[in-house]
């Protein structure tokens, strides 16, 4: 066997923040519903996911709470993330949000929870007080932030030194290293959504070839890609049963340095998801030509990501 391609040890398969464990791999519930949903989380918690990942806007925390519920796996060992869109968070008493999702999730508290969205920088101080709120009544293990540039997560961080995550779309096409090295000096662990950009961050050669060469899929690569940075965790949707393995897989091999080096170049500052509310990224100028359009991959429509 060439040397390139001898059997590495996978490197540990935790990142930690305020106190959370968090596995490096989670499983991503964003476009499932009902019994579907209720399905495959209960599968992925059966083959060994121990990060779940939902949001109010989903609509989907029941069948969430109904599978977590349903599994073998104890409470304790599960990672549970939900999400609350700023005005929701916003809107009632300080914990209202949190309380409805746990509700619907059937759940006394979630792991981590995240404002989906920045707010307006005026709103910036109550909605840090209503996070603390979260955190401070035990509702919440820990808190953090979802799609929050650089500029917005230092201003958050001012206010709630304890933001322990920014889940944000992150993958090869899209890289963010001004956004991560930010988040690594903060001590903040990042979270990628859509990981592989929805198969696209597969389809390069360099990948292909990679995926040849170590013997597993070019969507692995992609996903493994992610396992092996500090302070990283990525989110992992999955539609079938037979992805959440191969997802799952992505854990038990490893790509070494010269591979990642390859993969570095790949990085085109390609949105895959935006938003009308969506923030400016300034911190990750690329030329305009290497730009995802917005709305070009999907439509806006509705707040479900």
């Amino acid at each position: 066997m060439p040397a390139d391609r001898a059997p590495r040890e996978p490197r540990a398969r935790f990142a930690h923040a305020h106190g959370v464990r968090l596995p490096l791999l989670g499983y991503g519930t964003s476009r499932r519903r009902g019994d579907a949903c209720r399905l495959l989380v209960e599968e992925a918690l059966r083959i060994g996911y121990r990060l779940i990942d939902t949001a109010e806007v989903y609509d989907n925390e029941a069948a969430v709470g109904r599978a977590i519920a349903a599994s073998r796996v104890p409470r304790g060992e599960i990672v549970l993330c939900t999400k609350a869109h700023p005005q929701r968070l916003l809107a009632g008493a300080p914990t209202e949000a949190l309380e409805r999702s746990l509700e619907r999730l059937r759940a006394p508290f979630v792991d981590l929870f995240l404002m989906h969205w920045p707010c307006a920088l005026a709103d910036l101080p109550r909605a840090m007080e209503r996070l603390a709120a979260a955190r401070e009544s035990g509702l919440a293990r820990a808190v953090g932030l979802a799609n929050a540039p650089a500029s917005f997560l230092s201003a958050a961080r001012s206010r709630l030194p304890e933001i322990a995550v920014d889940q944000v779309e992150r993958h090869l096409l899209l890289q963010q290293p001004r956004l991560v090295a930010t988040l690594r000096r903060s001590g903040v662990i990042l979270m990628a959504y859509r990981p592989t950009a929805r198969g696209a961050a597969a389809a390069p050669e360099p990948v292909r070839t990679l995926a040849r060469t170590l013997g597993q899929s070019a969507h692995q690569i992609a996903l493994r890609w992610h396992l092996e940075q500090r302070g990283v965790v990525a989110i992992a949707g999955a539609s079938s049963v037979e992805q959440l393995r191969e997802n799952l897989a992505s854990l038990d091999f490893a790509l070494g340095a010269a591979a990642m080096a390859s993969l570095a170049t790949l990085d085109e500052g390609r949105r895959t998801l935006s938003r009308d509310y969506a923030p400016d990224w300034p911190e990750d100028r690329v030329p305009p030509q290497a730009r995802g359009v917005r709305g070009r991959h999907e439509p806006s429509a509705s707040p479900k990501e």
